[in-house]
This record gives C-alpha cells, structure tokens and sequence, in this order.
C-alpha cells in the first residue's frame, strides 16, 4: 500500500519494489520493477525491467534488463548510461548482461569529461568480466593525462594487461616515462622492456627504443637493431641489421 502511494501509481501489474516478493505466485512476468526510492531520485528514468540494487537482476521476471542505473553513479555521469550499463564490475557477471556497450566507472567518468569509447575500461580487473571481449580504448588514468591523449585503441603501458581479454591487437605500446624521454618517437608496435617484446600483440616490433641509448645517440636506431644481446633473442629481432661499430 505504502509502496504503491508515493510513486503515485507508477506501478504495473505484476510490479514490486521488494526482492523477496519477486519469487510469490503470479509475479512471474514482471513488466516493470521500481525501487521506492530510486525511482524518487532518478525522476521516472528507469526502463522496463529496470533495477539498481544487483540481487534483483537475478530475480524472476528480469529476463531482460534494459537499463541499469546505479543511483548516485547516474547523478554523477549526468544520465550518459547507454543500456546495459553498469559501474559496477560485480554487475557484470549478474543475468542478462552479456552485452554491455559502455561502462563507465564514477570518478574516472568525471575526471576525463566523458572520454571514453564503448566497452573501455581503465581497470585491468575488469577486461575479464563478461561483455568486455571487444576492447577498443584502454587508458590508464595517469598514462593517459601525460602521454596527453596519444594512446591508440588496444594500448596499454602495463605489460600484465597485454594478456587480458581483448588485448589480442596492441597497436602501440607507450611505457609512461620512456615516452616522456623519447619525445614521442615510438613507432607501432614499439617497446623498451624486454619483457614487454614476448606479450600477445608484439609479434612484429618495427622500432625498439632503449631509454638512455636513444637519448645518447639521437635517433641512429634501425628496424630490428638492438644494442643489448638480451634484446636479440626478442620477438621481432630475428635479424641485427646493424650493431654498433660496425
């Protein structure tokens, strides 16, 4: 009775507000299900099939959640949720979203004005969870700001994030100081850490810059050219094409 007052009469058949409800006799098609006080706050945003507490996307009758709007991540982002949205890496693994097309978490939303692209992430924990298998854009939160936006789609400067899911294609691969010191010079494909040259991606490096060896001789560096013998064995350095002195 409560209930059913204060959204005046927003309700429709077969509607509650109350988890443990969902599962009474004659509750199973749910067309719509509006929490008391998110529906207040979110003024009559939600959808058919809507919920922001993730208990109740696993309940009967949610079999198709078209909006999910966390309450105070909604307020922050002012309303830019696409469907299937959630902030929440928790949510992700709950039913019916097997397709999240954005995913936007709170501060890092707020922080860089609403740059990211469908299905990013600046976690690694969360290229895992379910709908992330296509990565377009990954930008760490503090690479990104001094590299000044000059990350590609599928680039990342931690190499235990080359192996996350959707990571198959590193189109570049920009170490946070090496960059700073390079002056940009990296080429496709490009790495300084030894370790980096054997993730997924990096079977072809065109450019391999050492740090200080490109600040000391400016630029001199040929494809496939290295001048430490660990970085020979490397993916990519199947050939020296030129060593030093000679």
């Amino acid at each position: 009775m409560q209930d059913f007052i204060l959204p005046r009469g927003g309700y429709q058949r077969g509607t509650s507000c109350y988890p443990e409800e969902a599962t009474n006799v004659g509750l199973r098609a749910i067309q719509r299900r509006l929490p008391m006080w998110d529906f207040v706050l979110s003024r009559g945003g939600y959808q058919c099939g809507t919920s922001c507490y993730p208990e109740e996307a696993t309940n009967v009758g949610l079999r198709a959640i078209q909006r999910r709007l966390p309450m105070w991540d909604f307020v922050l982002s002012r309303g830019g949720y696409q469907r299937g949205t959630s902030c929440y890496p928790e949510e992700a693994t709950n039913v019916e979203l097997r397709v999240i097309q954005r995913r936007l978490p709170t501060w890092n939303f707020v922080l860089f004005r609403g740059g990211y692209q469908r299905g990013t992430s600046c976690y690694p924990e969360e290229a895992t969870n379910v709908g992330l298998r296509a990565i377009q854009k990954r930008v760490p939160a503090w690479d990104f700001v001094l590299s000044r936006g000059g990350y590609q789609c599928g680039t990342s400067c931690y190499p235990e994030e080359a192996t996350n899911v959707g990571l198959r294609a590193i189109q570049r691969r920009l170490p946070m100081w090496d960059f700073v010191l390079s002056r940009g010079g990296y080429q496709r494909g490009t790495s300084c850490d030894p370790e980096e040259g054997a993730s997924v991606g990096l079977c072809r490096i065109i450019r391999r810059l050492p740090t200080r060896d490109f600040v000391g001789p400016p630029g001199d560096y040929r494809r496939g050219i290295s001048w430490g013998s660990k970085e020979v064995t490397n993916v990519g350095f199947c050939e020296d094409a030129l060593a030093p002195g000679t």
